[in-house]
């Protein structure tokens, strides 16, 4: 992949997923934060790693063993 600088912008395929995902989920947590809403059950806001190609979704892998092991029965 090949980036290319456009004055002050950096343009490539897919440069900008994993930053607009990560930034709409930051703002969506302040909002909440801000506004103070209580929700009623815990919220979390989880960015992954690996979960493309070779990556065998090795994240949510890490992310689903953590919340297994830390669960309690209802």
């Amino acid at each position: 992949m090949q980036v290319r600088r456009e004055g002050a912008r950096l343009s490539a395929p897919g440069i900008s997923d994993n930053g607009t995902g990560l930034a709409a989920l930051i703002s969506i947590a302040r909002a909440i934060h801000e506004s103070q809403i209580k929700p009623r059950r815990t919220i979390l806001f989880v960015a992954d790693v690996g979960e493309e190609g070779e990556g065998n979704l090795r994240g949510m892998r890490a992310l689903v063993d953590a919340y297994r092991r830390n669960s309690k029965p209802r």
